[in-house]
């Protein structure tokens, strides 16, 4: 249950960009030096959109994907 959290840990320091997405899909990556937790604009996508927004790092090698659900990087069958 860890391996994922670890993968978006390494993505952090690897330092991957922060990306919103709404609904599990990536919507735009968030510029990190006005918003460095992606809290604006997750709070501006909920306000449009109606929830389902989050801010995530993003996988280092699949970048429109975020670090914690790469399934190609972490693939749930080797659990």
């Amino acid at each position: 249950m860890g391996k994922p959290f670890a993968h978006q840990d390494a993505c952090g320091t690897a330092r991957a960009p922060l990306g919103l997405f709404i609904n599990g899909r990536f919507h735009s990556y968030i510029d990190t030096k006005t918003d460095p937790h992606g809290d604006i604009a997750a709070g501006e996508a909920i306000r449009q959109h109606g929830g389902g927004a989050e801010a995530l790092i993003t996988c280092i090698n699949h970048p429109r994907t975020a670090a914690v659900d790469c399934l190609i990087c972490d693939p749930l069958d080797d659990e």
